[in-house]
């Protein structure tokens, strides 16, 4: 009885690890999937078809529910509509699954700064180029901003740390490039 029992034991072990083993491989083909769709949204969105791309995101995320590239790409579209607290959702969302997505904290800070919100987006701007500091443009717009606070010697050397990683950034620089 008690080996009868162990053998029920190792069936139903076996079972559940198939189970289990065709369910990875389901996930996978979920992800393989999930980036089709990714790159089939991305391809929309460039088209400027937002519509198709927002429905194959949603895809993306009903397959992939921490796909961050997605999420991200729903806040891009959210703001270009100036839907900007679906995109701050979105960015959000985005961030967090990846705390440190540049991409997603630098448009955060975008939405923050065009709904007021100065010192917010000066906090995500400083966060982007921690998360990367090549980033040129956030340099630049933390820069700018920081000018606008009143902070001109601080808004002065990210200025000049935006041309340095990008010279074309300086046509953007009222007045021209700081001196240093």
């Amino acid at each position: 009885m008690g080996i009868r029992r162990s053998l029920r034991t190792s069936l139903v072990a076996t079972a559940l690890a198939a189970v289990v083993l065709a369910g990875c491989g389901s996930d996978k083909s979920d992800a393989d999937k999930a980036n089709e769709i990714l790159q089939k949204g991305i391809a929309a969105q460039n088209a400027g078809d937002t519509v198709t791309a927002s429905v194959d995101y949603n895809e993306v995320l009903r397959l992939d529910p921490r796909n961050k590239f997605a999420f991200y790409n729903l806040g891009l579209i959210a703001q270009r509509a100036a839907d900007f607290e679906t995109a701050r959702t979105d960015y959000r969302l985005a961030l967090s699954v990846d705390p440190v997505y540049a991409a997603a904290l630098y448009n955060l800070a975008i939405v923050e700064k065009a709904q007021g919100n100065d010192e917010t987006a000066v906090d995500l701007y400083e966060r982007t180029i921690a998360a990367d500091d090549k980033f040129a443009s956030a340099y630049l717009n933390l820069g700018l901003l920081q000018r606008e606070l009143g902070d001109k010697a601080e808004g002065d050397e990210n200025l000049r740390k935006a041309v340095a990683r990008d010279p074309e950034l300086a046509k953007r620089i009222p007045g021209g490039v700081p001196a240093g």
